[in-house]
């Protein structure tokens, strides 16, 4: 279940990022490692919650919060959003609810908000991610992005990766 994150949520996402190799994979230089609650409460909880700027949820089975997922960079006039942030519980990943919250996401997106065109970026270094969005989820590569961001004196790159709506109706449908 996708809930929206509200300011009593920070050590949730505190904890999930944490490591600072999680981290900078889920954000790169978005945030100062440790991320702190001002941070948190700017980015997740005031300027969040308008369904055409940026949704921020918290993802939950059984009652546990499990990870967060947000989309981000909402167009309305183009049906696009790009999805910002993804972390899970480290305890959990590799147990299937990672692709579970991002189908759930993706069925918000697409089925609920009406979006056309989903992406996200992968720092080039995480390969699991990049196998997860594309070989699991289904995500096209669309090329790397190089040197797009500095972490600690260092360029970094990313993978482009997205999502349009006949490529989800396709996978509901059971393609490919």
């Amino acid at each position: 279940m996708l809930k929206q994150l509200t300011s009593d949520d920070y050590p949730l996402v505190s904890n999930l990022m944490s490591d600072p190799v999680d981290h900078e994979k889920i954000c790169g230089n978005a945030f100062a490692y440790p991320i702190s609650e001002t941070q948190y409460n700017d980015y997740f909880v005031t300027n969040a919650g308008d369904k055409n700027r940026r949704l921020c949820f918290k993802y939950s089975r059984g009652g546990q919060w499990l990870g967060i997922a947000n989309f981000t960079h909402i167009d309305r006039r183009n049906d696009y959003a790009h999805i910002g942030i993804v972390a899970i519980d480290p305890s959990i990943r590799g147990s299937g609810y990672g692709e579970t919250m991002l189908i759930e996401l993706l069925h918000k997106g697409f089925d609920e908000l009406g979006f056309n065109r989903i992406d996200l970026v992968v720092i080039e270094s995480n390969r699991g991610g990049y196998q997860f969005y594309t070989n699991k989820i289904g995500f096209t590569d669309e090329g790397l992005i190089r040197d797009i961001i500095k972490v600690n004196g260092s360029y970094l790159s990313w993978n482009s990766l997205s999502m349009l709506r006949a490529d989800w109706a396709n996978r509901v449908a059971g393609g490919t």
